[in-house]
């Protein structure tokens, strides 16, 4: 008996599924930059009302993270570090646009932030609230999630409460995922729960994904999804 084996690692899983994703939402993609740009500039209008001034997404991070949201097609989402609002605004119009009544919870240990008012999907604030606080208040409103958008730290009792909150179907994008960033110890931590055992890594879109895409500036959101979301297809 032949035995045929195909070894998927993670960037070669990762390139297809950036190609499918971008490929799927192609024709809208003009609008949503200009969309994003509007948004990037209403946020960064808001900078100076921050106590803690830090660093922001990319452009380049806030369209893919817009393309990704649009096809994961999440419904109840949970942000760690809003800051200005970029990427909470970038998945709030793929929202939008996904039509589905989705909503957004986000928190910000740092600052009393305030978004602009670009996007009609419903966004939950948690300003000067700690990811551990939002979660507890959210699992006693009996929320349910299904993405999570972590730019920040987590810790092991955030994920304890990530798990009762959510099933292991959920979706999480790490941000700063490069050298030894916030992102890659993120991992680390998850990484070492069973919760997460079924989960396949989608590195951050390359350099061909992003010059494809005419997009200068660098993205490093990568991707935790469950392996039940990958199916092979006849056509």
């Amino acid at each position: 008996m032949v035995e045929a084996r195909l070894r998927l690692t993670p960037r070669y899983l990762s390139d297809i599924l950036w190609d499918q994703w971008i490929e799927s939402v192609e024709a809208e993609l003009p609008a949503a930059r200009d969309q994003l740009a509007a948004a990037s500039d209403a946020c960064e209008a808001t900078r100076a009302e921050m106590d803690y001034n830090t660093g922001s997404i990319s452009f380049a991070a806030a369209l893919l993270l817009y393309i990704a949201t649009r096809n994961l097609r999440p419904s109840q989402v949970f942000e760690v570090g809003t800051f200005i609002g970029k990427s909470t605004l970038a998945m709030a119009l793929a929202i939008d646009r996904n039509a589905n009544g989705g909503r957004i919870f986000t928190c910000d240990g740092s600052n009393d932030f305030r978004l602009p008012q670009i996007a009609t999907c419903e966004i939950v604030g948690f300003p000067r609230t700690r990811s551990t606080g939002a979660l507890l208040e959210l699992l006693t409103a009996g929320a349910r999630l299904d993405f999570l958008h972590i730019d920040g730290r987590v810790s092991a009792e955030d994920l304890e409460l990530v798990e009762r909150l959510a099933d292991p179907g959920v979706v999480i994008a790490l941000d700063d995922f490069e050298g030894m960033e916030k992102g890659v110890a993120n991992l680390m931590q998850i990484r070492g729960r069973p919760f997460f055992g079924k989960h396949v890594l989608v590195y951050p879109a390359s350099d061909a994904t992003l010059a494809r895409l005419g997009l200068v500036s660098r993205a490093t959101t990568a991707f935790l999804l469950p392996a039940s979301a990958l199916v092979f297809a006849n056509q």
